[in-house]
């Protein structure tokens, strides 16, 4: 009985640091609010970012034994947000988290092509093109795992990004009228 009140004892001590919080702070505590999105680390589950180094003196990285994000880290979570921006319709947040994602990753394909969308959404067809066409011809063979229209859910990369050049240049055609 009294070997094994140590060894109790000794995995509560080491099983308590198993479940503490990856915040400095109580339980499940939240970041305060006025964090957002520059400054990131990665935590067992994901990448989160804030505008401020972390706010709690231990935080995720390698203090604690977690390596840094790398940026595609960093430039799969801002276009994660960013997705989900586009699937509501809002542009004007999806836009800067997508600029976000290609200055951390540039070859990064889904948000180029998210973010031509946002600008031929907003009637910057000529921004939009560029990274359309990029897209058009390194996508090609790249399907991407989730798409905002089901009738879209066979195509690659490079076929939704022709599908978009063309319906900006059919817009074009029909502004400038038959020749």
């Amino acid at each position: 009985m009294f070997r094994v009140v140590p060894l109790i004892v000794a995995a509560a001590v080491v099983l308590s640091g198993c479940y503490a919080s990856s915040f400095r702070g109580p339980r499940n505590a939240k970041p305060p609010p006025e964090l957002a999105e520059s400054h990131c680390y990665r935590t067992l589950a994901a990448v989160d970012c804030y505008d401020k180094p972390d706010p709690y003196p231990k935080g995720y990285d390698t203090r604690v034994g977690w390596p840094m994000p790398t940026p595609t880290d960093v430039a799969d979570h801002y276009r994660r947000k960013a997705f989900k921006a586009v699937r509501a319709k809002n542009w004007q947040r999806a836009e800067p988290l997508l600029k976000k994602a290609l200055r951390r990753n540039p070859d990064d394909l889904y948000a180029r092509l998210n973010l031509g969308l946002v600008y031929q959404k907003t009637g910057r067809a000529r921004q939009a093109v560029p990274h359309l066409r990029r897209v058009a011809r390194e996508g090609d063979g790249i399907h991407p795992p989730r798409v905002t229209d089901n009738a879209l859910k066979n195509w690659t990369l490079a076929d939704i990004a022709q599908h978009n050049l063309q319906r900006i240049q059919d817009r074009a055609q029909a502004w400038r009228g038959p020749r």
